[in-house]
């Protein structure tokens, strides 16, 4: 299953890098509502659709307008927040929605620098990449104790310190 879907969205990914514009905005409004829909679900936040559309309209808007981007991540962020007033959750909504919204305005942002943009974007990648790919292989190989049992059951230790290891 990684495999086949490591055919599919590498190939994208090199893509939208690539030609950057519009071709990776899609990409990372794809990306950042995937990913806001996966931690609110893991924070079990009431405030999963705001998170989601939120940051979905920050990353479109990235290519308009860098800094309306970043108030509409900020101000999402707040609101999904305040909307989501259980004490102990509040904060992790807070920081899910910058994170979830915030890693793919950052890769436009690196995309959009000029001359080499396209080059350190598909470093930033590789990177995250080739810790992935480091993390499954070595978790595979030495298991050991899990990182967060409820969250995510099979990941371990080991597969973090191989991610770790992999990226440097």
């Amino acid at each position: 299953m990684r495999l086949a879907s490591a055919a599919i969205l590498i190939p994208i990914g090199i893509f939208s890098v690539w030609y950057g514009g519009y071709a990776l905005a899609v990409v990372a409004c794809i990306c950042s509502g995937a990913m806001a829909f996966e931690w609110a679900r893991m924070v079990k936040s009431f405030a999963s659709g705001l998170m989601i559309i939120g940051t979905v309209i920050a990353n479109a808007a990235y290519l308009y307008e860098p800094r309306w981007a970043l108030m509409i991540l900020i101000g999402t962020a707040v609101a999904a927040m305040m909307f989501d007033q259980r004490q102990r959750r509040s904060s992790n909504v807070l920081l899910g929605t910058l994170y979830t919204g915030g890693l793919p305005l950052a890769l436009q942002a690196v995309r959009g620098l000029p001359d080499m943009g396209w080059a350190l974007a598909m470093g930033v990648m590789l990177l995250s990449w080739a810790s992935d790919t480091s993390a499954y292989f070595v978790g595979r190989q030495f298991r050991g104790p899990l990182l967060a049992p409820k969250d995510s059951p099979n990941k371990t230790w080991s597969g973090a310190t191989g991610a770790v290891i992999g990226t440097i």
